[in-house]
């Protein structure tokens, strides 16, 4: 199979889908790839060195004509949209459920390309390739907070030092992202408030097995106040936020909206009115790019560098912080892309795509279609099942009508 590596354009993106090192593996197993020019430069890795691993480094264009499995890290930008054709397979982040309206949705879907959804993928209920952003996201997000809290309110947050005193930080939500954040914050001693959907037992346990420790409490009773989201009785969880955060100088969530929980009974967990209770110069940031969801004034920004102070409280909310940094990041990407590449190019759509396996369940769209049916429903769009998509496309059907 022929492999095309292409350039990220969205802007301050700097990571790329492969390294040298995945492209001299994928060029052992018999496949040839190419790369954009400049496609690795951001992240350390300059076109010489994928030509040395055994790439061909091609212009977009001839790229688009020659590869049939296309590797990007982000969606596609509107501009972008028009590259894609029926006989591509693109293996990205896609986030469909996101920010991407209606309109911008159906226009990339219909250029009839097969989508395969990285933030998707599944092997024993994990997310093997989503899974090490989101911990990378959740270590800069920390890290990020506690600069701009030093920054705008001038106060040191960390409790290693007791003549310090305490600096307060909630956060909300103990996924992958939210983890990294605890890790980060627990080892800085902050007077934590930690909001969870699992009780303080089990956000503990997946903790100690997430870091590799033994009966370690990251919830220390007198140290963390932590609060159990009430799902049944939201604004019961509201009013006990409301009540911590008179004591913090940093809000981080790093939870997105279950099914459960829809806007018309929780429209935002934390208001603009709620935030009043800071001092000025404090900081909120949300590290899911879902905006103005569950923090009201939270509106993500592909500026890695932007905040934007609200009332007097900064705001930091990027949506690709991974892209700090880029060497890191790419690598641990394309680590994790390597498998699923190599399945899909030894095997063939046939066989990497059968019933039962880790990337058909990822596949997002084809032939026109949508498949994701989560997206669909949050787009006010239709699904299509994925037999009847893949289908379709591998006999040509190309884009709906």
């Amino acid at each position: 199979m022929r492999i095309g590596v292409l350039r990220e354009r969205k802007p301050n993106e700097t990571r790329v889908a492969l390294t040298p090192r995945e492209v001299a593996v994928l060029v052992g197993h018999g496949h040839a790839v190419d790369v954009e020019p400049g496609a690795g430069e951001a992240a350390g890795h300059p076109d010489a060195a994928f030509v040395r691993a055994g790439a061909v480094v091609s212009a977009k264009k001839q790229i688009l004509g020659a590869c049939q499995l296309l590797l990007k890290v982000k969606a596609p930008l509107p501009e972008e949209y028009e590259d894609y054709s029926p006989g591509h397979i693109l293996m990205t982040f896609l986030h469909f459920d996101e920010n991407i309206d209606p309109v911008s949705l159906e226009r990339l879907v219909a250029r009839g390309f097969l989508g395969i959804a990285c933030e998707a993928v599944r092997v024993s209920g994990r997310a093997p390739i989503l899974e090490p952003m989101s911990r990378l996201t959740g270590q800069l997000f920390a890290q990020r907070a506690i600069e701009l809290c030093t920054h705008h309110s001038g106060r040191l947050a960390s409790g290693l030092d007791p003549a310090l005193g305490p600096v307060g930080a909630l956060l909300i939500g103990t996924g992958e992202i939210g983890l990294s954040v605890l890790q980060v914050w627990h080892a800085l001693r902050l007077q934590l408030t930690v909001l969870a959907n699992r009780d303080r037992a089990a956000v503990n346990a997946q903790a100690n097995h997430r870091f590799g420790t033994r009966n370690h409490d990251y919830l220390p009773a007198d140290a963390v106040r932590f609060l159990r989201m009430d799902v049944t009785d939201p604004a019961r969880t509201q009013a006990a936020l409301a009540a911590a955060l008179p004591s913090v100088a940093i809000v981080l969530n790093a939870a997105v909206r279950r099914p459960s929980l829809p806007p018309d009974r929780l429209p935002h967990l934390i208001t603009r009115p709620m935030l009043a209770a800071l001092a000025p110069g404090s900081i909120v940031c949300d590290a899911t790019a879902c905006d103005r969801d569950l923090i009201e004034t939270c509106l993500s920004s592909p500026d890695l560098a932007a905040i934007e102070t609200i009332d007097g409280i900064v705001h930091y909310s990027p949506d690709h912080i991974p892209a700090l940094v880029p060497r890191t990041a790419s690598d641990l990407y394309a680590a994790a892309l390597l498998p699923f590449v190599i399945a899909l190019a030894d095997e063939g759509v046939g066989g990497a795509l059968g019933p039962d396996t880790p990337l058909r369940g990822a596949i997002a769209c084809g032939a026109g279609r949508l498949t994701d049916a989560r997206s669909a429903a949050r787009k006010g769009l239709s699904a299509t099942p994925v037999d009847a998509v893949l289908a379709a496309w591998s006999t040509g059907a190309g884009c709906a009508a």
